[in-house]
């Protein structure tokens, strides 16, 4: 099977929500590459600041598997208020086209 055979695009949208600390809700469009492409968006449970993003090695057709690290809230955020604790989290994302799998580490 070629390497086009295997593909699978996606496509991380941010969402800020500055009423929430600007917390920021992401959202992953996925698409085959064929002739008759399947196509889904998918919300991530999970909301937090961006901070990495690893893409894990898997050689399964339409498939990706993705590490995301979160951080709770801004620089900006903790810096103008004390109060709140700022913290770290990893999410394991797996995309097909047909699901979305998300799993904290």
């Amino acid at each position: 099977m070629s390497d086009y055979m295997k593909c699978l695009f996606i496509k991380t949208i941010v969402l800020l929500k500055p009423t929430e600390y600007a917390r920021t809700s992401i959202i992953y469009t996925v698409s085959t590459y064929d002739e008759y492409p399947e196509t889904n968006i998918f919300k991530l449970k999970y909301k937090g600041v961006l901070v990495d993003l690893y893409w894990m090695e898997d050689n399964q057709v339409d498939y990706v598997k993705l590490m995301l690290v979160l951080d709770k809230y801004t620089d900006d955020a903790t810096k103008n208020n004390n109060s709140l604790a700022n913290s770290k989290i990893r999410v394991l994302v797996e995309l097909t086209p047909k699901n979305i799998r998300q799993t904290l580490q």
